[in-house]
């Protein structure tokens, strides 16, 4: 149940045309937007459950896609083990989108387990800063 939108700018398009104002080695610039596609299916598909199942909270899907994009790749990027993270990042966003609203929590509790294990940063709880 993944969404594909036709006639908007996809949100890897905006995060590409948002880095590329911040310079930096082109190839990690293709990176980024490579991780940003493999992973816009998971998180567009999460942004839709929650407009269905939390509709006052989430109006817009393609403001949910956009600013979750950035936020799940910095985890990913910032993890110890980013495929790792990755992994656990799927199988989470998986079994949510696959849950009844209302029953995520319960039933995705150890899915939830794995992906803060998975997505641990050392350098954050050494107060390293992150730049």
């Amino acid at each position: 149940m993944y969404f594909t939108p036709k006639k908007t700018i996809p949100p890897v398009a905006a995060a590409g045309l948002a880095l590329a104002g911040c310079g930096g080695d082109s190839s990690e610039f293709q990176q980024a937007l490579d991780r940003m596609e493999r992973l816009d299916p998971l998180v567009t598909a999460f942004c839709m459950k929650n407009m269905e199942c939390y509709p006052v909270y989430y109006a817009d899907v393609d403001l949910c896609r956009f600013s979750l994009l950035y936020y799940v790749d910095a985890i990913i990027q910032l993890s110890d083990d980013p495929a790792a993270c990755y992994d656990a990042g799927r199988s989470y966003f998986e079994c949510f989108t696959e849950a009844a609203c209302g029953t995520a929590e319960a039933a995705c509790r150890d899915e939830y387990a794995a992906l803060e294990a998975a997505c641990y940063y050392a350098g954050y709880y050494a107060g390293e800063e992150v730049q």
